[in-house]
């Protein structure tokens, strides 16, 4: 890895890096599908269409290549969408949840889907692979731990567990929390992990707008904390998996040294 880094996790900086690939060509085809990792993603339904925000399982999302997809063709490397390997979990309103996401994960393990010695998961939208992604588990071993998660300075949920937020700044320091957007693990200890986290998951959960509209869980703002009076119940994956942290810990930790992925916001 010559930047030192894996990969980018950003619309802007990807379609950069991605078109700066294709012109210079020498990554072309270079790789081929890990016979030990299982790539996994899941397209992000724009919450933000013309339907007011709603979430819909559209058509026209599980056919369009997204940058992650774009960028993996390119590179000769095969990912699962779940979207597409999983039926749709219902919910109440129809609307799109993250932490669907994590539900899939586990059902596909489960059922033996699932059956490289590593899995990782990496948002299709805003991510590009700058190098062969098998790497990952490389960068894994670095940190001597079993799941790993992208960093972000972002503080959402924490208004509901401060206490949570005191002890990872006491192990890491401020501002570097899980970013649930790229994470690669072993997959039986995933596997374990989403056994808790799948406990959290109601019909109900808050969606992406409804969280947004609830001022995201940041620290002096309550009223994500009074739409789910039995937190972490109803949460979204990423909070979810902040709650955890300290559980797992030191088998899941940060990539505070941004190895997996470049330091970002």
């Amino acid at each position: 890895m010559k930047d030192g880094y894996l990969t980018i996790h950003s619309i802007s900086e990807g379609e950069r890096a991605l078109a700066r690939m294709k012109s210079s060509g020498e990554l072309y085809k270079k790789f081929k599908t890990s016979d030990k990792l299982t790539l996994l993603t899941a397209h992000e339904y724009d919450q933000f269409d013309k339907e007011g925000g709603k979430r819909y399982k559209l058509p026209q999302y599980h056919d369009k290549q997204l940058l992650l997809e774009q960028n993996l063709e390119f590179l000769g490397v095969d990912v699962v969408n779940i979207c597409k390997s999983v039926p749709f979990e219902e919910t109440v309103d129809g609307k799109w949840r993250h932490v669907l996401k994590p539900l899939w994960i586990y059902e596909m393990i489960k059922a033996g889907e699932i059956t490289t010695d590593y899995v990782m998961f990496v948002d299709a939208p805003d991510v590009v692979f700058l190098d062969d992604p098998e790497i990952a588990i490389d960068i894994l071993k670095e940190y001597d731990a079993k799941l790993l998660f992208n960093t972000t300075k972002f503080l959402g949920g924490y208004a509901c567990m401060m206490d949570k937020l005191k002890w990872s700044d006491s192990v890491y320091g401020a501002g570097k929390y899980i970013n649930s957007g790229v994470y690669i693990a072993e997959t039986k200890f995933l596997f374990k992990v989403l056994e808790d986290v799948v406990k959290y998951f109601t019909p109900d959960a808050v969606s992406k707008v409804e969280n947004l509209q609830l001022g995201e869980g940041l620290p002096g703002t309550d009223a994500f904390c009074k739409r789910l009076p039995d937190f972490p119940l109803g949460a979204d994956c990423q909070i979810i998996f902040r709650y955890l942290h300290d559980k797992f810990y030191p088998d899941m930790q940060i990539d505070n040294k941004y190895r997996l992925t470049k330091q970002g916001r």
